[in-house]
C-alpha cells in the first residue's frame, strides 16, 4: 500500500520469487481489494479512503509528489535478499520508473522486462539508468503478430527497440555468483505450429 500525506494513494500488487524481485505494473481496475488502512492506524481518521473492495484507479497506482513508496518499496525488497529488481512490463510507466531511479540509484541490477514492443525514444530516457534488458521478440511474420497481438509492425519495431537495448548494454558481465549484472538476454516462445516462423525470426536477428 501506498501512503504518502496521511491517506492511502495505491497499491502496488507484490510477486515474491527468492533472489529475483519482480514489480508487476498492472491497471488499477484490475486490484478489487484493499486491506482496511484506518484499522491498522495507517491514516489519520478524516482521510478518505476507499471502501473495501473498491476499484484502484490506474493514476492511483503511481503518484508523484512527496511520495516515496516506490523507492521504499525497493529497498525493503533488497534488504531481504533480492538479487535484482525486475520491472514487468513497465513500458507504460517508464516515467515513474525513471523518476525512480534517478532518485535513488539501486544497489542492485535493474532488470527491464518487456514484450519487446516500444519505442526507441522511450529507451533513450532509461540509458544509465537499467542493466539488463529482458525483452520479448515474439513474432516475425506480420500476420502472425497482426493476428495474435494486433501489431502487424512487431518485428520491425522490436528489433529497432532491441538494437537500442545493446547499444545501451552492448556486453555481457556475470558476476562472481553467476548471476548476470549486465546485458541483453532475447526471450523467445516457440509457437505451436509456427516453427518456421521461429527459423526466420533467429536468422533475421543474426543477420542484424
Amino acid at each position: 500500500a501506498v501512503i504518502a500525506m496521511g491517506e492511502v494513494r495505491g497499491i502496488v500488487p507484490k510477486v515474491h520469487i527468492p533472489g529475483n524481485e519482480r514489480r508487476w505494473f498492472s491497471p488499477g481496475t484490475e486490484l478489487d481489494t484493499w486491506v482496511d488502512a484506518e484499522d491498522l492506524g495507517l491514516v489519520a481518521e478524516d482521510a478518505e479512503v476507499p471502501a473495501w473492495g473498491a476499484a484502484i484507479r490506474p493514476s492511483q497506482l503511481f503518484l508523484k509528489g512527496n511520495s516515496t513508496f516506490a523507492v521504499e518499496i525497493c529497498e525493503d525488497l533488497i534488504a531481504q535478499g533480492a538479487h535484482n529488481i525486475n520491472f514487468v512490463n513497465p513500458t507504460h510507466y517508464a516515467h515513474v520508473v525513471r523518476a525512480l531511479l534517478e532518485e535513488q540509484p539501486l544497489p542492485v541490477p535493474v532488470v527491464w522486462n518487456s514484450s519487446g514492443y516500444e519505442s526507441v525514444s522511450s529507451l533513450r530516457k532509461l540509458e544509465g539508468l537499467v542493466d539488463v534488458y529482458l525483452p520479448d521478440v515474439k513474432y516475425y511474420s506480420g500476420e502472425l503478430s497482426a493476428a495474435y497481438s494486433s501489431a502487424p509492425d512487431y518485428f520491425e519495431v522490436a528489433v529497432s527497440a532491441l538494437g537500442e537495448m545493446l547499444r545501451q548494454q552492448p556486453q555481457v558481465e556475470i558476476g562472481e555468483d553467476g548471476l548476470m549484472k549486465r546485458g541483453v538476454i532475447v526471450r523467445h516462445l516457440l509457437l505451436p505450429s509456427c516453427r518456421k516462423d521461429s527459423i526466420n525470426l533467429l536468422r533475421a536477428l543474426k543477420e542484424r
